[in-house]
This record gives C-alpha cells, structure tokens and sequence, in this order.
C-alpha cells in the first residue's frame, strides 16, 4: 500500500483506495509525464504542459498529494508555496499555447493552409 498521500511514478497495488477520488488525476498525470510527445506539434506540447500542471496544481492544492522527487507529505507552509509555483508555471503554459496557437495560424495564412502541422 502507498504512502497516504504520497504519489510515485510508477503505479502501485491498491492506489486507487489510497488516492480516493484522486486516483483518475494521478492516473492522467502519469499518462501525461510519460507520454513522450517529442513528435508531436507545438500545440500539442503546449496543451498537454497546460493539463499537466492544471493536474498538479489540483492533486497538491485540493486532494493533499505529494508528487515527486519529494518523499513525504507536505506540510501547510510547502503545500502552498508548491501550489503558487505550479499555478505560476500552469500560466506561463497558458500564455506558451497562446504563442502556438497563434504562430499556427500565422503559418496556415502565409502558406495558404499548405502547411497543416
């Protein structure tokens, strides 16, 4: 059984009791850190950083996990200063996928919608 609280990389026995309603955005969230997007567009990228961080964001504020590297549960004061940072890294994605969604269109006009990517 994991720690309470504390997620891994790896999925282990039993996290869906121990994760409670958490368990689907720890599930997503791993999907997501081994995806492996290399090929994929721009956009893409920018949209999976963007869940990415919505997610822990939300594991760390709202559900009380603990993500990687770190091995124990958070306290209140690191708890918060975690979530400050990824809300502050969630919207410098947010303005990344507005750079690329932006910078797709651009290259849609200039080559007369040839260039799809």
């Amino acid at each position: 059984m994991p720690d309470a609280g504390v997620v891994t990389l790896e999925e282990r026995p039993d996290e869906e009791f121990a994760f409670g309603p958490a368990a689907p955005l720890v599930a997503e969230w791993r999907r997501l850190r081994t995806d492996g997007r290399q090929g994929a567009s721009r956009v893409d990228r920018a949209q999976a950083a963007v869940r990415r961080w919505e997610l822990e964001a939300a594991m760390i504020g709202e559900y009380h996990l603990t993500l990687p590297p770190d091995t124990y549960p958070l306290d209140g004061a690191r708890r918060a200063d975690y979530v400050r940072w990824r809300r502050d890294a969630l919207a410098e994605a947010q303005r990344e996928l507005g750079r690329a969604k932006r910078a797709r269109l651009l290259r849609r006009v200039f080559t007369l919608g040839l260039w799809r990517r």
